[in-house]
C-alpha cells in the first residue's frame, strides 16, 4: 500500500513537470507559428480595422490572443499545482481543457482570412488540429506510461524514459516539421530583415533548437555513464571508456554534432547568418535520428513507408518532386541566369513527373538547356516510375529484388505473378526506349528538313518531344505548343501516335505484341480487347464530335484534310497527352465539354496516361447495362467480372468527381474573378494530369499554384491510391444484418 501510494504520488510529480514543460514549449512554438501565418493579413480591411469585421487592427487582435493564451495555460497550470497539492489523481486527459486556448483562439482567424490566403489558411488550420491531437496523445499516453513505468525489467529503459520522454520527442518531430514549413514559406514570400516575421521565425528555431539541444545533452551524459561502467566492468581495463562510448554512438550523431559546431562557429561569422535557420533544421533532423536511435526505437516513417508497395510509390514520385523541384531552382537551370523561384521550380517539377504539363512558366524561354533535360528526365522518370527503373537496373546488375520489391514490382506493373512482372518490366522498358527512339529519328528528320535547325539541335527537339508526347506529358519546345504546326500532318500524326502507344497501356501493348507476332497466335484477353474497343471508340468518336463543333469555328480556315487531322489530334489529345494544335481560347463552349470528359476519362491502365482510366469506363458502362437488362452478374465476352472490380471502379469514379468539385469550389474562392469554365478546364486538366488549359495556369497565384500542385500530385498516384495509403494497416471487417435503404 506505501509503494502504491508513493508510485501515485511520484506519477502525479512526472506528469504534472512533463505537461508543464511540453505545453510551456508548445505555447511559445504555436504562437510563433501562428503569428508568421497571419502577418501578411495585417493589411485586410475587411478584417480588421474600424471598416473590418474585427473592428480591431490586427495588432489587438495578436495580443489579446496570445495574452489569453498565456493567462489560459498559467491558470491550468495553477490548478493542476493545487490538485496536487491536495493529493488528487490527475486524469490522462487533464490537458483537454488546454484545447482551448491552444487550437480554439486562432481558428477564427483562420477561418475569416481563408478565402484571402487559402494555403496558409489550410495550413494554420491543420495546426490547430494537430496542436489538439498531440495534447490529447501525449496526455493520455502518458498517464498509462507513468503507471506501467515500476514493472519494467530493464533499468536502462527506465532511466531512458527518465531522461527523454516520448512525448518530448515528438514535440521535436513536430517542432522540426513547423520549421521546415516555415522555411519553405519565406522561401516562396520571402521574410523582410527586422520584421515581425523574421523575429518570430528566430525564436522559433531558436526555441527548437534548445528542446532538442537540451535532450542530447541528457542522452550524451547517459551514454558517457553507460560506458564508463561498461569499462569498469570489463576484465580487461586497458581500454578506456572513450571506446566504449563511441561503440555504441549511431552514424547520426557525427553530422549533428558537426552541424552543431557549425551553428557555433555561424554564430561569430556574419556571413554565415543567412544559413543558420537551415543549419539549425539540419541538425534537428540528424538529432532526433539520433536520439531515436540511441533509445532503440525504430522511426515510425520507415515502418509505415513499408507496410505497402504502394506507400513506397507515393512516397518516391514526392521524393522525385522534390529533388526536381531543387535542381529546377538552381540558376544553371534558369536562361537568365537566375534562379526560377522556389514555387515555380515546384510547380514545374510536379508537373514534369506527374506528366502533367501544366506550367506557369514558358520553358522554352524560361530554362536553358540544362533546364529542359532536366525536366526531359523528370518527365522519363514520372512516366515510366521510380519503382519500375529501379526495379529493372537491380534486376540487370544480377540483384535480388527480396520479398518487398518483388511486390513493388507487381504493383508497379499490374501483374499479379514475380516471374510475369519481371517479363513485363524488362518488356516496359525496353519497350519505352525503342518506341521512344524511332519517335526522335523521325521528329529529328521532321525539324532538321522543315525549320532549318542544325543537326544536334533537330536532335535536341526531336528527343525532347518523343519524351513529352509517348509518357503524355504535354511539355512543348515551342511557345504556342503546336499551334504553329496546325498545317503540319506528319508532326500531328507521329505525337498522337505516340501518346496513344504510351497511354494504351505496357500490359496490353505487350498482349498485342504476341498476339501478332508469336507464333502460338494467343488470342486476346477480355481486358485487352476491352481497352482497345473502348479506346478507339473514345478516339473515333471525339474526332467526329469535335469536328462537328469546330467545323465552322476554329477549323473554318483549313483544308479538308487538315480539319480531319485537327480534329483528330484534339480529340487524342485530351487522353491525358496536353499538346494542341488550336487556340483553346478560340474553342466553343461545347467543345471544352467534350475535351473535359475525354480528360476526366483518360487512358488506359499501367500507362503513362491519366484520368479515371478507360477500363473503369467501360466496366461502369456494362454494370448499367446488365442493371437495365435486369442481370444480376456483369458479363464481357463470356466471362463475369467481380464485384470487388465493380466496387472499385465505382470508387474510382466517385472519388475522382469529388477531387473535381471539391477543387473547383477551392479555386472559385482563390480566382473569384476568373470564369467558371476556365475554372473547371483546369481542375479537370490537373486532376487529369493532361496540361491543356485556357490560359488560367500563368494567371495563378501562390494559393492557387499550391492547390494545382496537390491536384497534379493526387491525379498521378490516384485518389484510391493516396487514400490508402493514410488508412489504418489492419482493419477488422464485421458482418452486420442488412437492413433497407429508400433510393431514389
Amino acid at each position: 500500500m506505501y509503494i502504491q501510494e508513493k508510485m501515485t504520488e511520484k506519477t502525479r510529480t512526472l506528469l504534472l513537470r512533463g505537461m508543464f514543460i511540453r505545453h510551456g514549449l508548445l505555447m511559445i512554438l504555436s504562437s510563433c507559428f501562428h503569428i508568421i501565418l497571419l502577418f501578411p493579413q495585417r493589411y485586410n480591411q475587411d478584417i480588421f480595422g474600424s471598416e473590418g469585421i474585427l473592428l480591431l487592427p490586427f495588432e489587438y487582435w495578436v495580443s489579446g490572443t496570445l495574452l489569453l493564451g498565456c493567462v489560459g495555460f498559467l491558470v491550468q497550470s495553477l490548478l493542476r499545482i493545487y490538485q496536487h497539492a491536495h493529493g488528487k489523481d490527475l486524469s490522462g486527459s487533464s490537458g483537454l481543457s488546454d484545447l482551448f486556448y491552444f487550437s480554439l483562439f486562432p481558428l477564427p482567424l483562420y477561418l475569416l482570412t481563408f478565402p484571402a490566403h487559402v494555403f496558409s489558411s489550410l495550413l494554420g488550420l491543420s495546426v490547430c488540429v494537430i496542436q489538439g491531437y498531440y495534447m490529447i496523445l501525449s496526455g493520455t499516453d502518458a498517464k498509462s506510461r507513468l503507471q506501467s513505468w515500476i514493472f519494467r525489467q530493464s533499468q536502462r529503459q527506465k532511466k531512458m524514459d527518465f531522461l527523454v520522454t516520448p512525448e518530448l520527442l515528438l514535440l521535436c518531430l513536430l517542432s522540426l516539421v513547423g520549421l521546415f514549413m516555415l522555411l519553405l514559406l519565406s522561401l516562396v514570400q520571402p521574410f523582410e530583415g527586422g520584421s515581425i516575421q523574421s523575429n518570430m521565425l528566430f525564436i522559433y528555431s531558436s526555441t527548437s533548437l534548445l528542446l532538442i539541444l537540451a535532450l542530447e545533452l541528457n542522452i550524451w551524459r547517459f551514454s558517457v555513464q553507460q560506458a564508463r561502467k561498461s569499462a569498469k566492468a570489463q576484465a580487461d581495463e586497458t581500454k578506456p571508456w572513450q571506446i566504449f562510448l563511441f561503440r555504441t554512438l549511431p552514424w547520426s550523431f557525427w553530422p549533428a554534432a558537426l552541424l552543431l559546431g557549425c551553428l557555433l562557429i555561424g554564430i561569430l561569422y556574419p556571413p554565415w547568418w543567412g544559413f543558420w535557420h537551415w543549419g539549425i533544421l539540419l541538425h534537428q533532423i540528424f538529432g532526433y535520428f539520433f536520439m531515436r536511435a540511441i533509445l532503440g526505437r525504430r522511426t515510425p516513417f520507415w515502418d509505415w513507408l513499408l507496410e505497402s508497395p504502394g506507400q513506397m510509390l507515393v512516397s518516391s514520385f514526392l521524393l522525385l518532386i522534390v529533388c526536381g523541384a531543387a535542381f529546377l531552382s538552381l540558376p544553371v537551370c534558369s536562361n537568365s541566369g537566375e534562379s526560377l523561384g522556389v514555387l515555380n521550380s515546384l510547380f514545374t517539377a510536379t508537373s514534369a513527373v506527374c506528366v502533367t504539363g501544366l506550367t506557369v512558366l514558358d520553358i522554352s524561354t524560361a530554362l536553358s538547356v540544362t533546364g529542359k533535360a532536366a525536366v526531359a528526365v523528370l518527365i522519363q522518370l514520372g512516366g515510366l516510375g521510380i519503382m519500375t527503373l529501379s526495379s529493372f537496373i537491380a534486376l540487370l546488375l544480377g540483384q535480388k529484388l527480396g520479398v518487398f520489391g518483388n511486390a513493388a514490382m507487381r504493383q508497379s506493373t499490374g501483374e499479379e505473378h514475380s516471374r510475369k512482372a519481371k517479363r513485363l518490366l524488362a518488356v516496359i522498358v525496353l519497350g519505352t526506349f525503342t518506341i521512344e527512339a524511332v519517335g526522335t529519328m523521325l521528329l529529328t528528320r521532321f525539324y532538321h528538313l522543315n525549320t532549318g535547325k542544325d543537326f544536334l539541335s533537330s536532335l535536341g527537339y526531336g528527343a525532347f518531344m518523343s519524351i513529352s508526347a509517348f509518357c503524355n506529358a504535354g511539355f512543348s519546345l515551342h511557345s504556342d505548343n503546336l499551334m504553329g504546326f496546325v498545317q503540319k500532318p506528319f508532326m500531328l500524326l507521329i505525337l498522337s501516335g505516340l501518346f496513344i502507344f504510351g497511354g494504351l497501356g505496357f500490359g496490353v501493348l505487350t498482349n498485342v505484341g504476341k498476339s501478332l507476332f508469336d507464333r502460338r497466335k494467343i488470342p486476346l484477353g477480355v481486358y485487352e480487347r476491352l481497352v482497345l474497343l473502348t479506346t478507339l471508340l473514345l478516339c473515333c468518336g471525339g474526332c467526329l464530335l469535335f469536328y462537328f463543333f469546330e467545323n465552322q469555328e476554329a477549323l473554318r480556315s483549313l483544308s479538308f484534310s487538315d480539319r480531319l487531322c485537327n480534329a483528330w489530334f484534339q480529340a487524342v489529345t485530351p487522353r491525358t497527352a496536353g499538346f494542341n494544335s488550336l487556340d483553346m481560347h478560340e474553342l466553343q463552349t461545347c467543345s471544352r465539354v467534350l475535351l473535359m470528359f475525354l480528360m476526366f476519362i483518360g487512358g488506359g491502365s499501367a500507362s503513362t496516361a491519366g484520368g479515371v482510366k478507360v477500363g473503369t469506363l467501360a466496366i461502369i458502362v456494362m454494370t448499367l447495362h446488365s442493371w437495365l437488362r435486369g442481370k444480376n452478374s456483369v458479363v464481357i465476352s463470356h466471362r463475369r467480372i467481380a464485384v470487388s472490380v465493380i466496387q472499385q471502379a465505382t470508387t474510382v469514379i466517385l472519388l475522382t468527381g469529388g477531387v473535381i468539385l471539391g477543387g473547383i469550389l477551392l479555386l472559385t474562392i482563390i480566382l473569384p474573378a476568373a470564369q467558371f469554365e476556365d475554372v473547371a478546364f483546369e481542375v479537370v486538366s490537373a486532376i487529369g494530369t493532361v496540361g491543356l488549359s485556357t490560359g488560367l495556369t500563368s494567371s495563378l497565384n501562390s494559393s492557387g499554384k499550391w492547390l494545382i500542385i496537390f491536384l497534379m500530385f493526387l491525379g498521378r498516384v490516384g485518389p484510391v491510391t493516396f487514400l490508402l495509403t493514410l488508412r489504418p494497416a489492419k482493419t477488422v471487417n464485421v458482418d452486420y444484418p442488412p437492413t433497407r435503404i429508400l433510393i431514389g
